[in-house]
């Protein structure tokens, strides 16, 4: 995306208040700009997604139709223009059954965890976007949590949704709109919330500089514990392969 440079005089104590954000979300003061001006300028669409492939999982059916597609399906209705597919797998497009309008680009990653995979596409993305696991369907209303995700100023928004069966899952600990953590396979009663990750997130591009690991479930957890990741509960439906 093409920049330029400009020149602005503000009250110093909008000033103070700029930096104050940008030392919150760990951008420089340049990148707090421009977020701040496409919030409220209205920029509030996702026009981006990354979809996780790791395995022939996600060409796994529900019912008569596959599981890829029908997220790619979901994203176009939600008026996503591109996703970038992460995948290691060989020919993915030739077993793809989407026939839809996103522009598709496959981008092979080396196996080593969904952080790393993600980490490819740095350079690539400077605004906010959707990031899904291909072998999950999520029938999330990608434009409001859009909107939520912009309300909570956090770097990552993750889906929620409730389980009867906790105990069989990693449930969130959920405390407002904010995740503090994750308790993984709890015991009965023991749970403190019924909610489970769904597989798909709203990132903002700054979640670029908080990926240390291979695995996002390690950048998840570091970003609970320092407040930075929103749950946005939803009651679509949902299923994996």
């Amino acid at each position: 995306m093409a920049k330029r440079r400009v020149s602005l005089t503000l009250e110093e104590s909008l000033v103070n208040r700029l930096d104050d954000r940008a030392d919150r979300e760990g951008n420089n003061r340049s990148e707090t700009v421009s977020t701040m001006l496409r919030e409220q300028l209205g920029e509030r669409q996702v026009s981006e997604a990354v979809v996780f492939c790791g395995d022939e999982r996600c060409l796994s059916r529900h019912g008569d139709q596959q599981i890829l597609s029908m997220t790619l399906r979901n994203l176009e209705e939600n008026d996503v223009d591109s996703a970038y597919l992460l995948s290691g797998m060989d020919r993915l497009d030739d077993q793809l059954e989407y026939q839809g309008g996103i522009q598709l680009e496959i981008v092979g990653d080396e196996g080593e965890g969904t952080g790393s995979a993600l980490e490819l596409l740095r350079d690539r993305i400077d605004t906010v976007f959707a990031a899904l696991n291909g072998h999950v369907y999520a029938g999330v209303d990608l434009k409001e949590m859009r909107k939520f995700h912009s309300e909570q100023e956090g770097a990552v928004t993750m889906a929620l949704r409730p389980t009867n069966e906790p105990s069989s899952y990693g449930v969130a600990d959920l405390k407002g709109n904010r995740i503090q953590g994750f308790v993984h396979q709890p015991q009965p009663g023991e749970e403190p919330s019924h909610l489970i990750n769904a597989g798909f997130y709203v990132m903002s591009p700054r979640v670029f500089g908080e990926i240390g690991s291979s695995d996002l479930d390690a950048v998840f957890e570091r970003l609970a514990s320092e407040d930075k990741l929103s749950g946005y509960v939803y009651g679509g439906d949902w299923f994996e392969a």
